[in-house]
């Protein structure tokens, strides 16, 4: 095992109670401080585990901290967001730098766009997903045609009100 400093071991405190794994912690420890650390050791850190429960108090308190902070601040994380979550699915979609989408990639990006959409909106989006195969047969007839096509979906409100 190797003998750690105060500054690392924040540092894995910290990203342990961010969610990364130990070995993601272990290799991240290694490239930030050049110090390489066992991922056994790592997850001597977390006070969640049975391995931490001998955790000095400063650094569990610094981990329910850190941890209370990152599950309460999760909008500042773009996919956290369900409109950039689409847009980057729009972008896998249409920006596939003129090669035709592996057929098993498009259906797997289409589910989870599905999957993002909720009740009445998955018949939007099944309309306008047909709009958009046909205006890709349309671009794939024409060979010199770089236009790209998008989705704009409206949300329309429900009958009671909401």
């Amino acid at each position: 095992m190797a003998i750690l400093k105060e500054p690392i071991k924040i540092f894995i405190v910290q990203s342990l109670a961010r969610m990364d794994t130990p070995q993601q912690v272990a290799d991240a420890v290694k490239q930030e401080f050049g110090v390489e650390v066992e991922r056994q050791q790592v997850a001597s850190y977390d006070p969640t585990k049975a391995t931490g429960k001998n955790l000095s108090k400063k650094l569990r308190t610094l981990f329910e901290k850190t941890r209370r902070e990152f599950q309460e601040n999760v909008l500042d994380i773009p996919l956290a967001n369900k409109a950039f979550r689409l847009k980057e699915l729009q972008d896998m979609y249409t920006n596939t730098g003129g090669k035709p989408l592996n057929r098993v990639i498009r259906q797997k990006l289409l589910k989870q766009a599905k999957d993002e959409m909720s009740g009445h909106d998955t018949q939007l989006l099944n309309n306008a997903l047909l709009r958009l195969e046909l205006g890709r047969k349309e671009a794939e007839d024409k060979e010199d045609d770089d236009s790209t096509i998008n989705i704009n979906i409206v949300r329309v409100g429900r009958r009671d009100g909401s």
